[in-house]
């Protein structure tokens, strides 16, 4: 009977997993076990992108939860845990490593090290000197090794973020001569303001760069405003102060590029606007995506999500595309071609409003009477209250009170009636065709979707629609390399 193998793998960044580091040690280990026939690979486990520096691998990777399942007893005592080096284990001090060996001898699990020669560390022997030897330099080796990576980066980030400033910096700004500071250009810092007040008062870019040509203002560069570049300073995070770190990734053919993290260094910049303002600013570009220009593009506008990435997606001429794959290059969901899939839309249109509604539909007619029929009391109770001030004495005042109260019930009774209404099956005279070619038909399909789907994730030739009732439905379609066939089969599932 062979002995059960748990062979564990790490590597702590990014560009170590994109360079295979993973399978080389899957394979040395896989090896290994080629070479010794008395165990068996039981399980592979590996922790992505976790320190052993740190020790993250111990207190939220795979390595951690090994351990515990070995305190719980899910691990049989005997078997061996594998790994290509003792720096996947830990690189913390020679203590803290003595410390983990310790442990795992307590737990009765024996250690094996690909790199060590084959030994086998079982947790009933004792450590001839000659390998604790080997052990603890290599422990110390590890340690230092990850020690001086960590001063090297504290000390970049201390050049970088600390008291010396660098000189590449938002053209309003310049380094003063001890490169401690940054000072404010005024003149240049100006004009992102008025940029973001003519935002703040309405403006479109489109509005935004005809002023500043008006006015003969022009880029640092000398060159005229455009609507890339009037987006572009809207969208600056710097103006508020703020220094959002970047990290370097392999892309797909090799090359390295920078990508913004999660990570903000806020004062970093002296400030020229309000995070108020910029939040305000960032919300305005949300609003205009649902005004006059949505209405003519898309009747899911707001609604879709990409499968792979959850990311939105938009309409883009005749193609619905991933905003992941066509702003950040992230994600490689397909182009997908926008008609046919408008088209299932607008045919199980009625199917699709009655899953959404909790009793199965609506008659659009009388509930649209029903809402008319709360909005007219609504008025005539605001009318009520607007009157308060000019009647000319308590007891006036405490009869418009009692007025105020019966409209409230009506209300509240066309409410109950408005819910119910929502609870009815739609009546064969209300005409769901809506033809959404056309920019009317097209909003209404959005308004009235967008009032019960909380989502609808598009994939390549199906899509899953999410109601707020909690519903799911799908909808299959053909979309064959840019080919828009469409098959629409409505498939109902719990």
């Amino acid at each position: 009977m062979t002995i059960p193998c748990y062979v564990y793998s790490r590597v702590s960044l990014e560009v170590q997993v994109e360079k295979t580091g993973l399978e080389r040690q899957k394979s040395m280990a896989l090896d290994w076990l080629s070479k010794n026939p008395e165990y068996h690979l039981e399980e592979s486990i590996s922790d992505d992108g976790r320190s052993a520096y740190k020790g993250h691998n111990l207190s939220a990777g795979t390595l951690g939860q090994f351990i515990l399942r070995c305190e719980r007893g899910e691990i049989p005592e005997n078997s061996l845990l594998l790994v290509e080096a003792i720096d996947r284990i830990s690189r913390r001090s020679v203590d803290e490593q003595r410390e983990l060996w310790r442990k795992l001898k307590e737990l009765r699990i024996n250690i094996a090290v690909a790199k060590f020669g084959g030994k086998v560390f079982k947790w009933n022997d004792q450590f001839e000197l000659g390998y604790d030897i080997q052990l603890t330099v290599m422990m110390d080796l590890a340690h230092q090794e990850s020690k001086q990576k960590a001063d090297r980066i504290r000390a970049a980030h201390a050049r970088n973020f600390g008291v010396t400033k660098s000189k590449m910096c938002p053209y309003w700004l310049r380094l003063k001569d001890d490169k401690s500071e940054y000072e404010v250009i005024e003149e240049k810092a100006n004009v992102v303001r008025k940029i973001f007040q003519m935002k703040l008062n309405g403006m479109g870019a489109d509005s935004i760069v005809r002023a500043l040509r008006k006015e003969d203002i022009k880029t640092s560069s000398g060159r005229w405003f455009n609507v890339g570049t009037v987006r572009k300073y809207l969208k600056n995070e710097r103006v508020m102060g703020w220094l959002r770190k970047s990290s370097t990734v392999y892309t797909d053919d090799g090359r390295t590029e920078r990508q913004p993290t999660n990570q903000v260094i806020k004062d970093y910049y002296p400030a020229i606007i309000s995070e108020e303002e910029f939040n305000a600013v960032q919300m305005s570009f949300k609003k205009m995506t649902s005004g006059k220009r949505g209405k003519i593009a898309n009747p899911l506008r707001g609604l879709m999500e990409c499968p792979k990435c959850g990311r939105v997606m938009t309409l883009s001429n005749k193609w619905l595309r991933c905003r992941g794959r066509a702003s950040f290059k992230d994600c490689d969901h397909t182009y997908l071609i926008a008609k046919p899939i408008f088209e299932a839309f607008n045919k199980y249109m009625r199917k699709i409003i009655a899953v959404g509604m909790r009793g199965g539909g609506v008659n659009l007619r009388d509930i649209d009477a029903k809402k008319h029929e709360i909005e007219q009391f609504e008025i005539e109770r605001n009318n009520i209250i607007a009157s308060l001030r000019y009647l000319p004495d308590e007891a006036s005042r405490q009869d418009a009170g009692r007025e105020v109260e019966s409209v409230n019930s009506k209300i509240a009774e066309a409410n109950l009636d408005l819910q119910s209404l929502q609870n009815k099956k739609v009546g064969d005279e209300v005409d769901l065709n809506f033809d959404c070619d056309s920019e009317a038909g097209k909003f209404k399909v959005n308004a009235i979707l967008s009032s019960i789907l909380t989502k609808v994730v598009l994939d390549d030739d199906s899509c899953r629609i999410f109601f707020k009732n909690g519903n799911e439905i799908g909808i299959t379609y053909v979309l064959m390399k840019g080919i828009a066939n469409s098959e629409d089969i409505m498939l109902e599932e719990n």
